[in-house]
């Protein structure tokens, strides 16, 4: 049985909105503009557009009972259902209205500064790469992740994350001021040399990595803030915060509250034969860029992710330069590997060898020149030997160049 739609059997109430936007003192033309509709609670109602007056008419679906409504306007988003949250991270200005079904046409007016519309224009050129590394004996092979689903997030600014600090948050990171604890163990170091002929033919697979600068208990930004921990004054201590480089706040945030990040959705972009991907992406109406990725692919009709590392503030991309190129490493058995592509400027006819099976070309003993580290013997066609096995007969004329 089909339902019907209980709000397109409401009367509607008019709204009249009518806006004025300032005018920039960089000479920057105002985009399209829209108004919104939505209930208290965020719930999108309607839009329309605005003429070029910066005039328009909200027909909004109104029941006996009075309600609160929430008359946004911000950019032309040309989406049937527009979010809130997409609205206000732009800088969409609102107002309040009450209406019923009893209500008469209503009027709401606008005065926007163009240093507030001008963020309704923010847009960051992004671009990286997914690729999955596989270290084969100690030779790094970057496989691109091709086809793959990169989304990108949008994250608050750290003045809204020191914000949201609790008393009881504070409280930690005043005791951790005093008695700082040690930081989890990292990776074991590799092997020592005579080792290292144990781990051929050895996989390995680069994890993702981890951007956050880690500042030990010596550093000048711990022993200032320790200062202020000794008064035992959270108002003081938090004000101190604001004012430490923003570096050791992220350290601090990433160590102690891993989790009290906002991501945002802003993109979605497919990654291409060589792994690479790129896009324009709306900014937010913030100071700073900062970037969250996470990749996924579409596997037996399920979205599975491939790489989302965590904690999210460890892997921010914080204050990132628009244009810059990101490196995204995944691990997961599930993403689709392509044969690799690196650019090999060479002449025509040229081998160019990584390696003999998981030997490293300076594991290789021979007469070439150009392999590093190797021993010389005095027959051009001496057997070439790596980690107990031997290959007879190679030729000299094969030209071969190790890479790194």
């Amino acid at each position: 049985m089909a339902t019907k739609n209980r709000s397109a059997e409401l009367p509607t109430v008019p709204i009249q909105v009518s806006v004025k936007l300032y005018d920039s003192p960089q000479g920057e033309k105002p985009p399209q503009t829209a108004a919104y509709a939505f209930n208290a609670n965020g719930r999108f109602l309607t839009t329309t557009a605005l003429d070029k007056e910066g005039k328009g008419t909200l027909r909004v679906p109104a029941g006996k009972a009075a309600q609160d409504v929430r008359v946004v306007v911000g950019p032309a988003l040309g989406e049937k259902e527009v979010k809130f949250a997409d609205l206000s991270r732009r800088g969409a200005q609102q107002q309040f209205v009450r209406l019923s079904s009893d209500s008469k046409e209503l009027r709401t007016n606008f005065e926007i500064p163009a240093e507030i519309w001008v963020c309704w224009i923010r847009f960051c050129f992004v671009q990286g790469t997914l690729i999955k590394r596989i270290l084969s004996a100690g030779v790094a092979v970057d496989y691109p992740v091709c086809g793959a689903q990169v989304q990108i997030w949008e994250v608050e600014p750290f003045f809204l994350i020191l914000s949201k600090l609790t008393d009881i948050q504070l409280q930690r990171i005043n005791e951790y001021l005093l008695n700082p604890q040690p930081l989890p163990p990292g990776p074991p170091p590799p092997d020592p040399g005579p080792l290292a002929l144990t781990r051929l033919g050895q996989m390995e697979v680069a994890r993702p990595v981890s951007i956050a600068q880690t500042f030990s208990v010596d550093s000048a930004e711990h022993q200032r803030l320790r200062k202020m921990a000794l008064m035992g004054s959270l108002t003081s201590l938090r004000q101190a915060l604001t004012q430490v480089d923003e570096e050791f706040l992220r350290f601090i945030i990433c160590l102690l509250f891993p989790q009290l990040v906002t991501t945002t959705l802003v993109d979605t972009v497919t990654t291409d034969r060589c792994g690479n991907f790129q896009d324009f992406i709306i900014l937010g109406c913030y100071d700073t860029v900062n970037l969250y990725f996470t990749a996924s692919i579409d596997f037996l009709w399920l979205s599975t992710p491939i790489y989302n590392p965590t904690p999210v503030s460890c892997y921010t991309y914080w204050n990132y330069q628009c244009g810059t190129n990101v490196t995204l490493y995944t691990d997961s058995i599930f993403a689709p590997l392509c044969a690799p592509c690196p650019p090999v400027d060479a002449p025509e006819n040229y081998v160019l060898i990584r390696a003999l099976g998981n030997a490293q070309l300076n594991g290789i003993y021979g007469t070439g020149t150009l392999l590093t580290g190797s021993t010389t013997f005095t027959e051009p066609d001496s057997t070439l030997h790596s980690g107990g096995w031997s290959c007879q007969g190679w030729s000299s004329t094969v030209r071969s160049a190790q890479t790194t």
